[in-house]
C-alpha cells in the first residue's frame, strides 16, 4: 500500500520532470507559507531546500519532489536568516529575536546555540573553519555551532545587512547600510579593503565559488561584480539592467547569476560579463529567495506572497 505522501511525491517528481522536457518555463507553484516567503536555503549537495516565511516558521523540503520534510517553530519572531553547514547536517536559522537556532537534519533535533542582544540581520558559514558569521546591530560575530564559542565583536559602524564569505581568499565581505562593502581577514580578523561604488544601501552579497569575485546588490538599482583583492577600488563590471535586486544566486556551473527583484522579476545574468540573458515576471511581489538545483535544470524562486516556484533554466 502506497501512503498519500508517497503518492503526493510520485505525482509531483512526475510532473516536474514531464514538464521540464516539454520545455516548459514555469513549472510548479506551491504555497509555502502564508505570511510569505522571506528567505531560502539550498544544502551542499542540493537535496533538501529550506525555507523561512513571515509566520515565524522555517521548512525544509526534499528535493527533487518538493516533499514537506518537516515543520520548524524555534523563534519567537521571524527568522528570515538561514544557512546550512557543509556537510549539509545541520540547518542554521536566526530571528528578529536574536536566537540562532542549529537544527540536526538526521537526529531532527533544535538547539538554540547564541542569544543576541539585537534582530540578527545576516548569516553566512565559513566551510574551511566550520564557524557561522552572524551580522546584528552590534557587529558581525564568528560562533562555533560546536563548542558554542564566540569570537569578539567585528564593528563596522553600520548594520551588516549581507553577509558573504570568499573561499579563495579567506575574506569576509559585510555590505552595510552605509552603503560600503567591508572586506575582512578571517584569519586576522582585520579589515582588508572598503568598496564603495553603491550609493545607497547594500541588500545582498554572493561569493563565487570558483574565482575571486564578489557579487554585490543595493538600494541603488545597481549590481556589480567585484574582485576580491585587497587593492581592489572599482567593480569589474556593472550587471545590465538590474533593477531594484534583493537576493542573487549562482548557477552549478557558475556560468549564470540569477537576480530576485523587489518588482518580483527574475533577471538571469551571464557571470563573466553581466550581460543580461533574459528576465522575466515570476512573482506578483517581492522575490525574497532564488537557488539554482543544477541536476534537475531548475530554479527554484520564493516570494512576498508565499509562493515557491520552479523554473526550468538552461545552464
Amino acid at each position: 500500500t502506497v501512503g498519500r505522501g508517497m503518492v503526493n511525491k510520485i505525482v509531483v517528481t512526475t510532473l516536474l520532470t514531464a514538464l521540464l522536457a516539454w520545455g516548459a518555463s514555469a513549472v510548479t507553484t506551491i504555497r509555502a507559507h502564508e505570511g510569505g516567503v522571506c528567505a531560502m536555503a539550498l544544502n551542499p549537495q542540493a537535496t533538501l531546500l529550506a525555507t523561512a516565511g513571515e509566520e515565524k516558521s522555517v521548512k525544509i523540503w526534499e528535493l527533487p519532489s518538493l516533499t514537506l520534510v518537516a515543520t520548524l517553530k524555534n523563534h519567537e519572531k521571524k527568522s528570515c536568516q538561514l544557512a546550512f553547514d557543509a556537510e549539509g547536517k545541520t540547518l542554521f536559522s536566526g530571528g528578529d529575536d536574536g536566537k540562532v537556532m542549529a537544527y540536526r537534519i538526521v537526529s531532527k533535533e533544535s538547539r538554540q546555540i547564541a542569544a543576541m542582544a539585537t534582530p540578527i540581520f545576516s548569516m553566512a558559514y565559513d566551510v574551511q573553519r566550520h564557524r557561522l558569521a552572524v551580522g546584528t546591530g552590534q557587529g558581525v560575530t564568528m560562533i562555533d555551532p560546536e563548542t558554542l564559542a564566540k569570537g569578539s565583536v567585528m564593528m563596522f559602524g553600520t548594520q551588516p545587512l549581507a553577509l558573504a564569505i570568499s573561499r579563495q581568499t579567506n575574506r569576509l565581505a559585510v555590505g552595510g547600510s552605509d552603503h560600503h562593502i567591508h572586506l575582512v581577514d578571517l584569519q586576522t580578523q582585520s579589515p582588508v579593503n572598503l568598496l564603495s561604488r553603491h550609493k545607497f544601501a547594500v541588500w545582498a552579497l554572493l561569493a563565487d565559488r570558483d574565482i575571486s569575485r564578489l557579487y554585490s546588490a543595493g538600494e541603488d538599482r545597481q549590481t556589480l561584480a567585484w574582485s576580491v583583492a585587497a587593492d581592489a577600488k572599482e567593480p569589474l563590471f556593472a550587471f545590465e539592467g538590474a533593477g531594484a535586486t534583493l537576493i542573487l544566486a549562482q548557477s552549478r556551473s557558475g556560468r549564470v547569476i540569477a537576480g530576485g527583484g523587489m518588482d518580483g522579476v527574475i533577471r538571469l545574468w551571464h557571470s563573466t560579463d553581466g550581460k543580461k540573458r533574459e528576465q522575466f515576471q515570476a512573482h506578483d511581489q517581492a522575490v525574497r529567495g532564488v537557488v539554482f538545483v543544477g541536476a534537475q535544470g531548475w530554479l527554484i524562486s520564493g516570494g512576498d506572497e508565499g509562493d515557491l516556484k520552479v523554473w526550468s533554466v538552461k545552464d
